[in-house]
């Protein structure tokens, strides 16, 4: 993404940090035996909804823009 100049990349990055981050946390809260379906399957349908159908398509978008401008 910051190679190709892409707008935003930097929060786009953040964004798949903070994702990771929020699973990993997840787990330590499984690991002791915490309920945490609702929440996970939540965070997981607005990530698949919201964050992949609409920021990473556009990324998708924006490299293939890039891919065959070359």
């Amino acid at each position: 993404m910051q190679e190709m100049n892409y707008p935003n990349g930097k929060e786009h990055k953040l964004v798949h940090q903070h994702f990771v981050e929020r699973i990993s946390l997840l787990y330590e809260q499984f690991e002791r035996g915490e309920k945490i379906r609702d929440e996970l399957l939540s965070m997981l349908k607005a990530w698949f909804v919201l964050h992949i159908q609409h920021e990473d398509m556009a990324y998708m978008y924006f490299y293939r823009q890039m891919y065959d401008a070359t």
